[in-house]
Parts: C-alpha cells; structure tokens; sequence
C-alpha cells in the first residue's frame, strides 16, 4: 500500500507541474536526479517536453509509455525550466543522457538543444485553448 501511495502522489504531482505549466505558458522541464539504480537513471537530468508543445524533446507522455522512468514506485519528479537560462553544465548532461539513451525509437526524435524553439506563452495557451475546442 506504500508502493501505491508513493505511485499516486508522484503522479499527482507531475499532473500539477503540467498544469502549473499551462497556466504560466511554460512546457520545458527537467527530470529530477537521484542516482537510481534502475533503468530510470537513463532519463536523469534529461530535459523533456512536459506537455508535448515543444518540438524536438521526448515528451513526458513518450517516456511514462516506454515504462523506463515514471514507472509505479518511480521516485522521480519534473520541474519546469527556462532553457534560456539553464545553467551549461546542465544542458551537457542532458546532452549526454540522449547519447546513451539505449531505446532507439526515443532517441531519434531529439534534436540538440540549440535547435529548440521554446513556444511563448500566447502560443502554449493558444494551443491549449485549440485542444479544448476539439480543433
């Protein structure tokens, strides 16, 4: 019963950082590092797209369905980012996390960061406001 506590909280808190996201017109985020001992470690420090409106990064939905990290029990979490302002040393290790990212069918969908357009707040707004409009 504390597998599935600790497996609901942590998605509640994922769903609240998305929404959270939304509401501020921010979609870049970062996984949460603490040196796991399974697969998950894989995706620690990886920068992702939270809400899947920045293209070019894995989206938080890719890597919750590969089952690799965000799996039940998972302890990691996701905070929002500026990249603009994301410290180098940072960017490296998501850089290098891509690099020996084994799954394939992930990896071919990342560009460097350099190439990431992060959309603006009106934008992700726009698109959240087209999705409730079923357009």
């Amino acid at each position: 019963s504390d597998m599935i506590a600790r497996t609901k909280l942590s998605q509640a808190h994922v769903k609240g950082v998305q929404v959270n996201g939304i509401e501020r017109g921010k979609d870049i985020a970062v996984i949460s590092t603490h040196n796991a001992a399974d697969e998950c470690n894989g995706f620690e420090g990886m920068i992702i797209s939270l809400n899947g409106f920045t293209e070019g990064l894995l989206t938080y939905d890719e890597i919750y369905n590969s089952n690799k990290c965000f799996h039940p029990n998972c302890q990691h979490k996701v905070h929002l980012i500026n990249l603009d302002i994301f410290p180098a040393k940072l960017k490296q290790k998501h850089e290098a996390k891509v690099k020996s990212l084994p799954h394939a069918s992930l990896k071919g969908q990342i560009r460097p960061l350099n190439e990431i357009r992060e959309k603006d707040t009106d934008e992700i707004k726009e698109h959240v406001g087209q999705l409730s409009m079923g357009l």
